[in-house]
């Protein structure tokens, strides 16, 4: 499940070297996640200018239930 958001608001505590990035398929999300456990904690539009977005995996916030969270589903494949 991602949330979608500005990515101005985006402020990641970690060091950089402890992120990795991998894009695959249209190449459009830069991937990221961590070099340790492998966890996908964000994506981010590959491309930066006006309107860029981050998608936070929100499995990886503190306090919030993801079966509290309304889905909107949407065919991946085809984006």
């Amino acid at each position: 499940m991602l949330w979608a958001v500005p990515h101005e608001h985006l402020r990641v505590t970690t060091w950089a070297n402890d992120i990795g990035r991998y894009l695959f398929g249209k190449q459009t999300i830069a991937h990221r996640f961590c070099r340790t456990c492998r966890i996908y904690p964000f994506g981010e539009d590959a491309v930066e200018g006006p309107g860029r977005k981050v998608y936070i995996n929100i499995r990886c916030l503190d306090g919030v239930d993801p079966a509290s969270v309304a889905m909107i589903e949407y065919d991946g494949r085809s984006f």
